[in-house]
């Protein structure tokens, strides 16, 4: 906004400029030519014409003399002003040159001739011819009526021009001025503009750092809060977890599982605020690697069947056959995406079916996910995408949920270079469609290896049962001031028959390690005396404990926390509340290779 005032600005004040300096310019010139213009030789002919006026009537009076009385005096005299008339006429025609009008030439040739004559009459004396005196003094006298009409003409003429030029120049005076004036309007106009445009670039400077201050702030307090809320959960969610395992009451079961789902609804409220927080924020890191697309369909189905055919619904998956098995994309949003779609269509489904189906076409990936639900009406379509948007006002008391999930799904899919649109019918359901560019991966056998990134959440009872026994003696310590998380992570290791030695703070947890030998640290972050980023910065300095294993255990859930722990030396990271079967894995792998393994990792 400020460029654009900037380049107006300045581009308004060069096109003033420049308009005035050619301006002011072509006034200029023609001022000069007007002042060239202005006859001045036509004055200076008519102060000469009148000088002659004035010696021919003199001239003619001494010849009517000389005629009447022809004297040797008068004779000399008509003499000496026939020379002085004679030689001022040769002055004006050689001062004049071309500039003596077409008018005047003729008279003065003939003034000349008649000069002449009269002087060789005077200097026949005494054979004066007093009648050719007589003829050529009427033909003198016609001349000087003549030279008084050209002259009377000639003021006329040069009066009127010389009004028309001082009307020019007085006009050329205003031009000039308004010209002038059109400079400085436009340097004061241009002063203006610049100095309100440094004021409104000041204004949004301040607005930019009081809006990053304002995301800052809002960014630590959902962090802060994120942290705060995430610890009392993770005893919540883990108490009730290790409670369920161990209650055979059906009844006190159900209500355990209450509590269960209850933790969990809190805490994917919790994650899609984060989300939400770090999209605005510009923080969301999407990857872009190889997986298993048909596994991740039947994660999806695994999920969500047993919910789905308890509403009494039919769920169906119908994947194409031209989608590939192997793609390049971030599993873990896409997951994110669709779990949120499915999730609202049970939500809002009461009979009928849910049918996830799939397409590949041109490089893209095309989900679709169809329910029969109560539909959405058409001019709502687009609100339901907007943060905290419901289609009705009461949507959100009778069914609940905050309206970010789809916000969150269809900005994730704008990140990948994807689309999420939706199309429905009231009373007849809704159709979501997710659009993504995938790039199809012809063999990566790495991905054959590895358990798919959601499922290693899906543990069947014989195998949450092997997580439970753990034979080979092991030492470990957990680094955690809260007491109710060493309970929890003390009861899901001895779910596992392994034990715990307990450190307050990271200054208690290295001099544990000085004085005995441990397998595995289980450091929390955020601790009194010494946390969690100066105890691992200290184990990687010492030598004697630099190969020991850490899994970092926070409640601080941001994607740049856990780069920050990797960076600064952990070998692993959980975030609270811990995901028990995930906690487990963790552990029973290290466990069974017998020995810490040597050396962190990167």
């Amino acid at each position: 906004m400020e460029t654009k005032t900037y380049k107006f600005s300045v581009f308004l004040f060069t096109a003033i400029l420049v308009i005035s300096l050619i301006s002011g310019a072509y006034m200029l010139l023609r001022f000069r030519s007007l002042e060239k213009s202005i006859p001045v030789t036509s004055v200076s002919q008519y102060r000469h014409l009148a000088s002659v006026l004035n010696l021919l009537t003199t001239l003619s009076t001494d010849i009517e003399l000389t005629i009447v009385d022809y004297t040797p005096v008068r004779v000399e005299k008509t003499r000496f002003q026939l020379s002085k008339t004679f030689s001022f006429t040769n002055q004006i025609k050689e001062s004049f040159n071309n500039q003596i009008s077409e008018d005047l030439f003729p008279l003065l040739n003939e003034l000349d001739t008649l000069l002449s004559v009269f002087k060789q009459l005077t200097d026949s004396n005494p054979e004066f011819d007093k009648t050719r005196a007589m003829l050529m003094h009427n033909r003198l006298k016609y001349l000087i009526i003549e030279f008084q009409d050209f002259v009377l003409r000639m003021n006329d003429n040069a009066i009127i021009n010389l009004g028309k030029q001082v009307r020019n120049v007085e006009i050329l005076q205003r031009s000039m001025i308004a010209a002038f004036l059109l400079v400085f309007i436009s340097a004061a106009v241009m002063t203006y503009l610049v100095f309100v445009q440094r004021r409104m670039l000041s204004a949004i400077e301040s607005a930019v750092e009081e809006a990053s201050l304002a995301n800052q702030a809002k960014s630590n307090f959902l962090a802060n809060m994120s942290h705060e809320i995430r610890t009392p959960m993770n005893a919540i969610i883990g108490f009730t977890e290790l409670l369920f395992m161990e209650e055979e009451n059906p009844e006190k079961k159900d209500k355990l599982r209450m509590i269960k789902t209850s933790g969990n609804n809190l805490l994917i409220l919790i994650n899609d605020i984060l989300d939400f927080s770090k999209i605005e924020a510009g923080k969301i890191d999407i990857e872009n690697k190889s997986f298993n697309l048909k596994t991740s369909f039947n994660y999806l189905y695994s999920m969500f069947q047993t919910k789905v055919e308890d509403n009494g619904l039919k769920f169906d998956i119908d994947i194409d056959k031209s989608v590939p098995e192997l793609v390049n994309g971030d599993e873990h949003r896409i997951i994110q995406i669709l779990t949120n779609i499915i999730g609202n269509a049970l939500k809002f489904t009461k009979r009928g079916s849910i049918t996830i189906k799939s397409n590949y076409l041109d490089g893209k990936v095309i989900i679709k996910i169809v329910d029969t639900g109560m539909g959405i009406p058409t001019n709502k379509l687009e609100h339901i995408f907007s943060a905290f948007g419901q289609a009705e006002s009461s949507t959100d008391r009778k069914f609940g949920g905050t309206g970010l999930g789809l916000a969150i799904s269809r900005q994730l899919a704008e990140l990948m270079d994807g689309s999420l649109t939706a199309g429905s019918s009231p009373g007849k359901g809704s159709v979501f469609t997710l659009e993504l560019p995938l790039s199809e991966v012809m063999d990566d056998p790495e991905v054959h290896k590895e358990i798919p990134l959601e499922t290693k959440n899906l543990i069947d009872e014989e195998h949450e049962k092997s997580l439970t026994a753990v034979d080979t003696p092991y030492r470990i310590l957990l680094a955690e001031d809260n007491k109710i998380n060493q309970m929890l992570v003390k009861a899901i290791l001895k779910s596992m028959d392994l034990k715990c030695d307990i450190a307050e703070n990271g200054r208690i947890a290295i001099d544990k390690l000085a004085m005995d030998h441990y397998n595995l640290l289980l450091l929390d972050i955020q601790m009194p005396v010494m946390d969690g980023l100066e105890t691992i910065k200290y184990i990687r300095e010492d030598e004697n404990l630099k190969d020991l294993y850490v899994i970092a255990l926070t409640a601080n859930a941001m994607v740049e926390d856990t780069d920050k722990y990797i960076n600064a030396g952990c070998n692993d990271y959980l975030s609270k509340p811990i995901d028990r079967v995930l906690f487990q894995e963790k552990i029973l792998k290290i466990v069974e290779k017998n020995q810490m393994p040597r050396g962190f990792l990167h």
